[in-house]
């Protein structure tokens, strides 16, 4: 077993097995916070990959295990950023991961899209998540499918497009940092308990920002109310 709580560089050559463990599987661990600087060498012998409830591996642009024989395990709990176009897949050659074995991704775990170029969520990223925060310093990151955050929605940088999909901060959930520029381009849906008081929804359109604040004070039993913007008009149903 490799454990990592730092930078991860795999420029060559091969990690495998012995061939006297050939029946056991091996394990590579992350439990720090790793970076992926380059992983253009190979896995082979079914060593299986984890990232430890509570620590992050931040992916960037890299392709992680286009040449792994291997699994992919993010725990709940643990943190990954997602940097690549494509997003997370749970299979084939796209995205940041492409291991050839099975890709698990956490329905608890924690999600960062801080890529350099247009994003997509992907079809592997869960439809239910802790956190999610897009951080994408010089474009858009929007949703390939409906999402459900039980976390927060953090919006550091760049804008969040659910397009055609439902974006939903449930029951446990909650809006994060906000920072200008950076927000949801269409509808928000906010679970909305009994007598919550004011709630904020951070969307805007393709234009800029134009923040909706409603007062639910009198509200006396739960639901959901969404908001969507135009470029002309915020509207709430």
């Amino acid at each position: 077993n490799i454990f990592i709580k730092g930078d991860y560089t795999h420029s060559g050559g091969t990690i495998q097995k012995s061939s006297a463990n050939v029946n056991a599987d091996g394990i590579i661990r992350f439990n720090g916070t790793s970076t992926v600087l380059d992983a253009s060498g190979t896995i082979s012998n079914s060593i299986n990959i984890y990232v430890n409830n509570g620590d992050t591996l931040l992916l960037g642009s890299n392709v992680f295990g286009s040449t792994y024989t291997a699994n992919f395990t993010l725990e709940n709990g643990a943190t990954l950023g997602v940097g690549h176009p494509s997003g997370l897949l749970s299979s084939g050659a796209s995205g940041n991961l492409q291991v050839t074995g099975t890709r698990s991704y956490g329905k608890d775990a924690n999600y960062i899209y801080n890529g350099t170029a247009a994003q997509v969520t992907g079809s592997g990223l869960p439809d239910s998540v802790n956190d999610f925060s897009v951080n994408n310093t010089t474009s858009d990151v929007s949703l390939s499918q409906s999402l459900n955050i039980g976390g927060t929605l953090g919006l550091l940088s760049g804008r969040l497009n659910p397009l055609s999909y439902n974006l939903k901060i449930t029951s446990a959930g909650s809006i994060g940092t906000v920072n200008t520029g950076s927000y949801v381009n269409g509808k928000l849906i906010r679970h909305v308990a009994a007598a919550p008081g004011t709630l904020g929804y951070p969307i805007g359109t393709s234009t800029g920002y134009t923040p909706v604040s409603i007062d639910f004070s009198s509200v006396t039993s739960p639901g959901a109310v969404s908001v969507v913007s135009n470029d002309k008009i915020g509207r709430a149903h």
